[in-house]
């Protein structure tokens, strides 16, 4: 991929779940908008919808959090923003992707999410 396209977020590609459907976040355009500071505080408490491994990101150290801020701010703004989030039951516009769950514990509500 062209250094130009990196961390641009994948829209129009949607990820469909018991969640609803959630767009990958344009990076470059989101850096635009924090400084360093409000960054290492928004990262180190980020609880964002699937397919994000929000928890990956707080495990970081400060230090590798400051990184990650400082080269995707470097990059400069491209991209566009990614479309809102959709509820669950609503069908998202193609194209979108659908992961293989695993099936629900037993007991559980149906169309229950199972927590992350």
């Amino acid at each position: 991929m062209p250094k130009e396209q990196w961390l641009t977020g994948s829209a129009p590609l949607g990820y469909s779940g018991p969640w609803g459907t959630t767009y990958a976040t344009n990076l470059r355009l989101r850096m635009q908008e924090l400084d360093e500071a409000q960054w290492l505080e928004y990262s180190a408490h980020l609880r964002a919808r699937p397919i994000m491994p929000d928890f990956a990101l707080r495990a970081m150290s400060e230090e590798d959090r400051r990184a990650i801020y400082r080269f995707v701010r470097g990059l400069g703004p491209a991209g566009t923003r990614a479309p809102d989030a959709l509820p669950p039951g609503q069908t998202p516009p193609p194209p979108s992707a659908l992961p293989v769950l695993p099936p629900a514990p037993a007991g559980a509500a149906p169309g229950a999410a199972e927590p992350h």
